[in-house]
């Protein structure tokens, strides 16, 4: 049995989303899945949670929120205080409570496309419009259209929220310092509410 077909038969009996619904014959490169078993040491420290035999409700461990408050300001500089922290079982359940929360009914959000779709799909459903900004590509390199982006801005006064995606799904770019800057400063000019997906952050590279 060669490696694909290995990994294939031991995640399917896992319900591993990316290979059960595949044939025999396709790869699924769908989705941000790695087939990488985890570190040791989160197995052993599951292993000893679970050995525990007690699933009742649990607060969150403050240790864990200081813990990534450390970890923002040992990678980015950047001084986080643990109580801002909150923790949520998922990016799209994330980003659905925080476009119910902050967006106001009959306002929409712009974001640029290609795009991770429920991103899109999400803001959709809670009763909100969408508009698009289409990136452009140009030498295999995708950038964002600021006179596209501001001119739609204008447009549609409706506008309240500016979808960010950092590096961006599914094109692979982490934007520059320049080109957030001017993110920002459309996001000051027109009052935006900036939602930011940066999943992806830690595992960026130079020059991508």
């Amino acid at each position: 049995m060669d490696k694909i077909a290995k990994i294939r038969e031991a995640r399917t009996g896992l319900a591993a989303e990316k290979w059960i619904a595949e044939d025999d014959k396709s790869l699924p490169f769908w989705v941000a899945d790695m087939d990488f078993k985890s570190p040791a040491f989160i197995e052993e420290a599951l292993t000893e949670r679970a050995a525990a035999n007690y699933y009742g409700y649990t607060e969150i461990n403050p240790a864990v929120k200081q813990g990534i408050a450390d970890w923002f300001k040992l990678r980015h500089d950047l001084e986080v205080n643990p109580a801002d922290v909150f923790v949520a079982n998922g990016v799209k359940r994330s980003y659905a409570a925080i476009v119910g929360r902050f967006m106001e009914p009959e306002s929409a959000a712009i974001l640029m496309t290609p795009l991770y779709p429920p991103l899109t799909k999400i803001i959709k459903d809670l009763g909100h419009d969408v508009f698009e900004s289409q990136l452009t590509c140009a030498n295999d390199r995708y950038e964002i259209d600021f006179a596209n982006l501001e001119e739609q801005l204008k447009t549609h006064g409706e506008i309240s929220t500016l979808i960010l995606c950092n590096p961006h799904n599914p094109v692979g770019r982490a934007w520059t310092v320049d080109e957030l800057t001017k993110v920002a400063q459309l996001a000051k000019k027109y009052n935006l509410l900036v939602i930011a997906d940066e999943i992806g952050r830690a595992s960026c590279r130079e020059r991508v």
